[in-house]
């Protein structure tokens, strides 16, 4: 299996919480650096042996993409990525304002999605979220329940950030 190991190298507590091992299964790991690198190396070798070189593709397909079309395909995958937060069992924290300096919540990044114009690259979408984590870790005590759910959110989304998108 191209990708997957039983060995893994990722730090428990990174997983632990997330992953449940039930009877008879064996946990793997999926490093997705080595995922599709042969797939792509044959996609080089047949791009040069065609006579097109690498620069000149990436210029003819950055050309192709205009700007609302990457908008969309930004849009689209922060809707999707915001759908499995909503389900996430500690979203429920982080579902209306929490008073503070800088309030924000699931709602108000919603908004912004939806509107398709706030957020045009995801690094501001993430910002937002770990700012909403924030403002629950300083009016929180830590410890304290809201605490927990912001640890265990913030590990979630960074997972779900770090496997469907490259920051």
């Amino acid at each position: 299996m191209q990708g997957f190991t039983e060995e893994i190298k990722l730090e428990k507590d990174r997983w632990e919480g997330m992953i449940t091992k039930y009877n008879s299964t064996s946990l793997m790991e999926f490093n997705c650096s080595s995922f599709g690198q042969k797939e792509d190396q044959a996609a080089d070798e047949n791009t040069t042996t065609a006579g097109a070189s690498l620069d000149t593709e990436y210029k003819a397909l950055h050309t192709k993409i205009d700007r609302a079309t990457n908008q969309k395909n930004v849009t689209d995958f922060l809707r999707s990525l915001l759908k499995s937060m909503y389900a996430h069992v500690d979203a429920g924290a982080f579902k209306e304002v929490a008073v503070g300096n800088d309030p924000i919540d699931l709602k108000i990044i919603s908004e912004r999605v939806e509107s398709g114009q706030y957020y045009e690259i995801v690094e501001v979408f993430a910002c937002d979220v770990r700012r909403m984590l924030a403002n629950i870790r300083t009016l929180y005590a830590l410890g304290s329940m809201h605490s927990i759910c912001a640890s265990r959110f913030e590990k979630y989304f960074t997972m779900k950030l770090n496997c469907e998108y490259i920051l």
